[in-house]
């Protein structure tokens, strides 16, 4: 299943039990928010890999984050177990989510997060096909 939704195209791949992120251009905090209510309102996977090496994340402030890792925290129970990528490549956007990485890691959510450089190495880390999804 592909569902479009403003700049954040989604994949669900229920073999593999997968949801697959690609974002491209401006990226607010809200379009995250908007998503993850979509997200668990609805079907949700054990693995997710947010692709956001074609977005840009200039917008946010460290308060946003702070607030984004409380709201997943709220939800991080129904992923028990699971794991999420999130794959970024300017340094800038690496070192933003390096600190939602810090901020989940205190909230203790009940699944692994993973900010990688390099969409190949995550789905390693995710342990999905390299070449079965893109």
């Amino acid at each position: 299943m592909i569902l479009v939704m403003s700049n954040i195209e989604t994949k669900i791949y229920d073999d593999k039990d997968l949801t697959i992120y690609k974002v491209t251009g401006e990226h607010t905090v809200q379009d995250v928010w908007d998503e993850l209510d979509r997200y668990y309102s609805g079907r949700y996977t054990r693995l997710i890999l947010w692709d956001v090496t074609r977005a840009d994340l200039s917008s946010w402030q460290s308060d946003h984050i702070f607030t984004l890792a409380q709201m997943v925290k709220n939800y991080s129970h129904f992923r028990k177990g699971g794991k999420t990528a999130v794959v970024l490549s300017e340094d800038l956007d690496y070192g933003i989510s390096g600190m939602y990485q810090a901020y989940a890691d205190a909230e203790k959510l009940d699944f692994e997060i993973n900010i990688i450089r390099d969409v190949n190495k995550a789905k390693q880390w995710l342990g999905v096909p390299l070449t079965s999804y893109k």
